[in-house]
Parts: structure tokens; sequence; C-alpha cells
């Protein structure tokens, strides 16, 4: 049998600002699912209490550094969000 194919992605944890209510998180979440498609990727997560716990794979093909950048960089540019953490590239194929 033949080893499982990679799947690369990251974790990415983000916290609200304090004045980021429900209206705000749902606009939010609709501009992060825009982005994502833009660039191909996809998410899998929650988030609770201010928070923000997702894991972004490419759809159909790999989650790369560069990819890893333009969401720190997106999550850093987005006035709701206080502070965010977006983790090392790793290869998720065998937790999924």
């Amino acid at each position: 049998m033949s080893p499982a194919c990679p799947k690369f992605g990251f974790h990415v944890l983000a916290t609200f600002t304090g004045g980021a209510g429900a209206r705000e998180r749902a606009a939010f979440e609709r501009a992060w699912a825009d982005f994502l498609d833009r660039r191909g990727l996809v998410s899998e997560g929650a988030g609770a209490g201010g928070r923000l716990a997702r894991t972004v794979f490419g759809d159909g093909t790999q989650a790369t550094d560069a990819d890893r950048a333009a969401v720190r960089d997106w999550l850093g540019s987005r006035p709701e969000v206080a502070e965010a953490v977006v983790g090392d590239l790793a290869d998720f194929g065998e937790e999924r």
C-alpha cells in the first residue's frame, strides 16, 4: 500500500477586538470566506468567545508558505482582529 498523499495546511488563531459584535463577526466571516476562495483555500474549524480557530487547506491543491503570508497580512489588515497567529505549514493528511 502506498503512503497517503500529503495535505499541507496551517492553523490560524485570531482574537477579535472587544468592539467586534455579532454583526462585525458575521461580516468578517463573509470576507474571510471570500478571501480564501480567491486564493483557492478553504478552512475548517470554529470559534467562540471572541476567538477564531481554523485550519486552512488548499481546495484541491496544497497550501503554501505564500498562502500563510497572505493570510497573516490579510488578518493584520482587519480592524476587528486584535491579534492573529498563523502556524507553520504542516502535513494534515493523516489527521483527516
